[in-house]
């Protein structure tokens, strides 16, 4: 479990720098893997998918949140932010999905919805407040988690995965390895 929580860790660390220095493209690029990571986790597949995804979006994240987005809102927006670095996906195009309008920061998220409802178009958006998704993520992480320690057999397949993630090796670990 320790690989599992350092990565997810070293996620979260890296999605609040991003944010911190107000890069909110990066931030939502890393948001999104962290869900399609955390889907991959949870399920018996062998690679990610948009069930996966959805799935571990509708288990422990929006049972418990108070975000106004549903999963495919969310994977539609990352399929545009990683496929086009653009709120478009085809999904959105083809009205299965309403594209997220994102507020950070100190933004408020009813300003943005005054905004959009002047756009007579409503119905095709969504907004979410990017601050607000992340320590939601966090709350959900932590509710997977938990469960993950109480049915080892679940554990035990998230470990196994989590044993293929990179690994930081530094130069010099790099150098002993060739040497031996």
């Amino acid at each position: 479990m320790t690989k599992l929580r350092n990565n997810l860790s070293s996620l979260f660390q890296s999605i609040d720098c991003e944010l911190e220095n107000k890069r909110i493209i990066p931030s939502l690029i890393l948001i999104s893997s962290t869900f399609d990571i955390l889907g991959w986790l949870s399920s018996s597949k062998e690679f990610a998918t948009r069930n996966s995804f959805m799935q571990w979006i509708n288990t422990y994240l929006l049972p418990y949140q108070k975000l106004d987005c549903s999963a495919i809102d969310l994977y539609a927006a990352r399929c545009g932010l990683l496929h086009t670095l653009s709120p478009h996906s085809k999904l959105t195009a083809e009205h299965k999905a309403r594209k997220i309008c994102w507020a950070w920061g100190t933004a408020s998220l009813q300003d943005l919805k005054t905004e959009i409802q002047k756009t007579k178009e409503e119905d095709l958006y969504v907004t979410v407040h990017v601050n607000e998704l992340v320590t939601e993520m966090s709350n959900a992480v932590d509710r997977f988690l938990e469960e993950l320690i109480k049915n080892p057999e679940r554990l035990k397949l998230a470990e196994e995965k989590a044993n293929h993630f990179f690994e930081e090796i530094s130069s010099e670990m790099m150098t002993k390895l060739a040497e031996t």
